[in-house]
């Protein structure tokens, strides 16, 4: 069974963004992906205490905009950047 992890790769050494899989040796798939700061690396929200932090550090960064609202312009971006499929 295949399970993702997420690390970032530093010079040749493999920095772990989660708990590091719990496994002396294994087989590996990497997928490389664009360079970005560690700053900007998502990490999958697994637990109910890192979604109430995760909402509290992003409050009021829509403004005083409804859900609705979001939606609508994520929606309309989305569009603009990808087109009608």
């Amino acid at each position: 069974m295949l399970k993702r992890y997420e690390a970032l790769l530093d010079h040749g050494q493999i920095r772990w963004l989660e708990s590091p899989p719990d496994v002396e040796s294994a087989r590996l798939i990497v997928t490389v992906l664009p360079t970005a700061h560690p700053d900007q690396t998502v990490s999958p929200v697994h637990n109910t205490e890192q979604v109430d932090h995760l909402l509290s550090r992003t409050t009021g960064a829509w403004g005083k905009r409804s859900a609705i609202e979001v939606k609508a312009h994520i929606a309309k971006q989305r569009l603009a950047d990808w087109g009608d499929d």
